[in-house]
């Protein structure tokens, strides 16, 4: 779906994105819980801008915790995002 480089990635998702996270990367992936609220997505996939955007998609609801470069994008585009909205 995306093309890109293939590194370990680690997101951590709220709960009730279980699904789509299974829709995205299938059922050959380590989930394992964080907390009552949270889990930790850990697999390889492809760093793509089409990546990103699907992170970004979920909002404050997924957090990139490695690779530090992809927790870096992102970050660098929200820091974006939110200076379009500042007046």
């Amino acid at each position: 779906m995306f093309t890109g480089e293939e590194q370990r990635i680690k997101i951590m998702f709220q709960n009730d994105l279980i699904n789509v996270i299974i829709d995205r990367f299938g059922l050959d992936v380590d989930i394992e819980p964080v907390d009552e609220s949270h889990i930790l997505l850990t697999t390889k996939a492809k760093i793509s801008m089409g990546l990103k955007s699907w992170i970004l998609r979920w909002g404050a609801k997924a957090k990139v915790i490695s690779p530090p470069e992809l927790a870096d994008d992102i970050m660098k585009e929200v820091q974006k995002m939110q200076e379009t909205y500042e007046c």
